[in-house]
């Protein structure tokens, strides 16, 4: 398709890279597409905090908090995953609101000392102390 397009000097997929060479791609990208996807990957949150919207499908575990927040959840199929990249790529003001958004979700809802005040929170009710 990126042949087809004839955009191959705009699109770089890229497989494994190591930390380094990953965030220097993550501050050069516009958008982060993850097509499929299980569990929670970390990628998502280091694309946020480097300010880059991402576009992923349904066919992933469902984070509520991905979708016309950071970037878009679509149908897992070309159309939607190519009108979602434009959609961003020609819209600045969304790309910066995305951007924005975030940064702000990984500091206030998915930053360590939140996530510790949580399981306390959850474990704290259920946990009785241990009596020998």
């Amino acid at each position: 398709m990126i042949n087809q397009l004839q955009i191959e000097n705009s699109v770089h997929l890229l497989g494994f890279v190591v930390q380094e060479d990953k965030m220097a791609a993550f501050v050069d990208a516009d958008v982060f597409v993850t097509p499929r996807f299980t569990g929670f990957p970390i990628t998502f949150l280091e694309a946020c905090l480097c300010g880059v919207p991402i576009i992923t499908t349904t066919e992933g575990d469902k984070l509520d908090w991905i979708d016309n927040n950071v970037g878009y959840v679509v149908d897992y199929n070309q159309k939607e995953l190519g009108e979602a990249i434009l959609t961003i790529l020609s819209n600045e003001q969304l790309k910066k609101e995305f951007e924005k958004n975030g940064k702000d979700i990984v500091h206030k809802q998915f930053a360590l000392p939140v996530w510790i005040k949580e399981i306390e929170r959850v474990y704290g009710k259920r946990m009785k102390p241990f009596r020998s």
